[in-house]
């Protein structure tokens, strides 16, 4: 499914040219970076959040105050911004050449949103989608892109790839490399 998606597609792309360029004697490295989100230690995030899609899909359905049983349900990857600087870090003299820099026990879109818009409702389909109807009769209704692209991105498909970081976090043991808990709550903070 890579071609659909112009931006996977640029990534795949470029990918495939530091791959060569290894080949041909490059020292180098490819980090698969997760979803990056506020720093573990206070929460803090990007200067602009309303250019971040993810930030504004969460605008979005707060705005809904309301989402569907299946989406939330779904596990949303996270990454706190400083665990990834410090995970790449301590990678960097390690062997391998790929390593998804990302979380390995996401949490649930419910957990998400019961930090972040605790009056959420989980509703049925049905009325998750009378409710995107109604909304989108709304000046609240310009979030609804977001909303509807990041749960089409989001939902079980049988043809999408699965992506696991269980080599990274195996390498990530091996170069000695520990991290300290983190609180959703924390990482979410310039997200409520």
């Amino acid at each position: 499914n890579w071609e659909d998606n112009i931006y996977v597609k640029s990534k795949f792309m470029a990918e495939g040219l530091v791959r060569r360029a290894i080949d041909e004697g490059l020292n180098a490295k490819i980090f698969r970076l997760g979803r990056l989100v506020g720093r573990a230690e206070d929460g803090k995030f990007q200067i602009n959040p309303e250019s971040n899609a993810f930030y504004l899909f969460l605008r979005g359905i707060a705005q809904l105050g309301s989402i569907s049983r299946r989406a939330a349900r779904t596990r949303i990857e996270l990454t706190p911004i400083d665990l990834c600087v410090n995970r790449v870090l301590a990678l960097r003299d390690a062997s391998g050449t790929v390593y998804h820099i990302m979380n390995e026990n996401p949490p649930t879109m419910a957990e998400i949103l019961n930090v972040v818009c605790p009056d959420c409702r989980i509703v049925t389909a049905v009325d998750f989608a009378k409710a995107i109807k109604a909304k989108s009769k709304t000046p609240e209704g310009k979030f609804l892109p977001f909303v509807l692209s990041n749960l089409q991105m989001t939902g079980p498909r049988r043809d999408a790839i699965r992506v696991s970081n269980r080599l990274t976090v195996d390498a990530l043991k091996a170069a000695g490399y520990t991290e300290a808990e983190y609180k959703l709550e924390t990482i979410l903070k310039d997200f409520e």
